[in-house]
């Protein structure tokens, strides 16, 4: 069931960010659809989150190695190797040294910025959840607030 629910996390971070146009784009796509998830399926995103992943799941070997050949020039072979089966992070991660590169971030570490929004998008996630009576603002504002500082991200240029 974690495997299943890991792939459905990874098609729905893949579905928003597909018709994203630039990597500022798809970082924020990514960053939103984590928390439509969190907040739509919350038994599935606890389900992530509640046990340790066990050795030998479903990834295959393939996968990995692909991973890692994708993520080494980013954060170096160690890493990368450590990174790989987290698909959903993977994703993540790509897309702010993507943002960095094409200079909409002025993130200066990668795997520190991507750790860092993971970590604030998933304690928005839990904390709405298990205080639903605080009063939180409406979805969007604060999420874009937490999402373009912790990115660095600079304003998209007036079109």
């Amino acid at each position: 069931m974690v495997t299943e629910t890991r792939s459905l996390l990874v098609r729905h971070l893949e579905t928003a960010r597909a018709g994203a146009d630039g990597a500022r784009e798809r970082l924020l796509a990514d960053c939103h659809a984590y928390l439509v998830f969190g907040a739509e399926q919350p038994e599935l995103y606890a389900l992530l989150f509640s046990r340790p992943r066990p050795r030998g799941s479903s990834t295959s070997e393939e996968r990995i190695d692909q991973a890692v050949r994708q993520l080494a020039p980013i954060v170096g072979e160690p890493i990368a190797s450590q990174l790989a089966p987290a698909e959903a992070f993977s994703i993540l991660l790509r897309d702010v040294a993507d943002a960095m590169r094409d200079g909409t971030s002025r993130a200066e570490d990668a795997l520190a910025t991507a750790t860092a929004l993971w970590a604030a998008l998933h304690g928005l996630i839990l904390l709405r959840a298990r205080i639903p009576r605080f009063p939180w603002p409406p979805p969007g504002p604060l999420e874009d607030e937490i999402i373009s500082r912790l990115a660095y991200l600079h304003d998209p240029a007036p079109r």
